[in-house]
C-alpha cells in the first residue's frame, strides 16, 4: 500500500510540475520534505569538504528552485544557509529518486558556495561587459552579460521577455569566489504593463572539461529593487570598504557579510552596519 500511495504522488508530480528533460521554475516555499532534502545536501558537502562545515546549519530564505525530471526529480536551488555565525548562499543541484532507500534518496550532483570571501568585485566598462565571454569553448557558445539576462528574464518572468530585447545595465562587476567566477547585474526592465523594475543578478561561469558540453551562463540568484538614486548609484567596487556596510551596493554581498545587516535593503538600497540596524 505504502509503495502504491508514493508511486501515485510521484507520478502525479511528473505530470503537474515538470517538463522531461527541461528545467522548470518551482515553488521557493519551503515544506518539511525540501527542508530536509537541503539539510542532507549540505551534510554532503561536508563530508566532501570538511573546511566547509554545515553542522548545525538553519535554512534561510530559499530564492531560486528549478526542477528537472531525470531518474527521478533533479533539483536546483539556491538558498541562505547560517552556521556557526557565518551566512552563505548556497546552491546545490541534487537527484531525489522516491524509489531508492530512505537514506539514499538525495543525491548531491553539484554546489556553488556564495559567501564573505566575495568582497573583492571590479566594476566592468561597458566595453568590456559587451565582450565577456561567460564560456571558454568555441564562439558559438558564447554569451555576453545582455544576452544572458534576456534568457533569464524570459524564464523568471515572462511577462517581461518582449520587453527586454536591449535591458538596460545600470552596473556589472565580476569577481570570483571559492574558485568560481561570478557577475553581478544591475539592471532595469519594462513589463507588459509599462511599469520599470530593477533587478540585481548574480551569475555564475560555468566550467568544464568536457567540450561536447554547452557551457551556458547560469543565474545564481536574484532580487527585485526598488528603483532610487541610491540603488542606481555606479561605484568603483561593491564594496569599497568591507568595514563600513553603507557602502555595499548589492543585497546579496550585505547579506552574507557578518558586520553588515540587509533586513531593509530591498525597500531602501541600504546596506547597514550591525550595530546601528534595528534588526541587529
Amino acid at each position: 500500500m505504502k509503495v502504491l500511495l508514493l508511486t501515485i504522488f510521484a507520478l502525479a508530480f511528473f505530470s503537474s510540475s515538470a517538463v522531461p528533460g527541461g528545467w522548470q521554475l518551482a515553488t521557493t516555499e519551503p515544506d518539511p520534505r525540501l527542508l530536509q532534502n537541503l539539510k542532507t545536501c549540505l551534510s554532503q558537502i561536508t563530508q566532501k569538504e570538511k573546511s566547509l562545515s554545515f553542522v548545525g546549519a538553519k535554512i534561510g530564505d530559499i530564492y531560486l528552485h528549478f526542477t528537472q525530471v531525470v531518474n527521478g526529480i533533479n533539483h536546483k536551488i539556491t538558498f541562505r544557509t547560517e552556521a556557526n555565525g557565518a551566512v552563505k548562499l548556497v546552491q546545490v543541484v541534487y537527484n531525489e529518486n522516491f524509489f531508492g532507500e530512505e537514506n539514499q534518496r538525495v543525491s548531491l550532483i553539484d554546489y556553488t558556495i556564495f559567501d564573505d570571501s566575495a568582497s573583492e568585485f571590479f566594476i566592468l566598462t561597458s566595453f568590456i561587459l559587451f565582450y565577456i565571454e561567460f564560456s571558454a569553448l568555441s564562439s558559438t557558445q558564447e554569451e555576453n552579460l545582455e544576452e544572458a539576462i534576456v534568457r533569464t528574464m524570459s524564464i523568471l518572468k515572462p511577462d517581461v521577455q518582449s520587453y527586454v530585447k536591449t535591458p538596460f545595465i545600470s552596473s556589472a562587476f565580476a569577481g570570483e569566489v571559492h574558485g568560481r567566477d561570478f557577475y553581478h547585474v544591475k539592471t532595469v526592465v519594462q513589463g507588459t504593463d509599462n511599469r520599470i523594475s530593477l533587478y540585481e543578478f548574480w551569475f555564475k561561469k560555468l566550467s568544464g572539461e568536457n567540450l561536447e558540453i554547452v557551457n551556458e551562463p547560469e543565474i545564481f540568484a536574484y532580487v527585485p529593487l526598488k528603483i532610487s538614486q541610491q540603488s542606481m548609484e555606479q561605484r568603483g567596487n561593491l564594496a569599497e570598504n568591507n568595514t563600513n556596510c553603507l557602502s555595499v551596493s548589492s543585497y546579496f554581498l550585505c547579506s552574507v557579510l557578518s558586520q553588515c545587516d540587509s533586513g531593509d535593503f530591498i525597500a531602501t538600497s541600504q546596506c547597514k552596519n550591525r550595530e546601528d540596524s534595528i534588526y541587529g
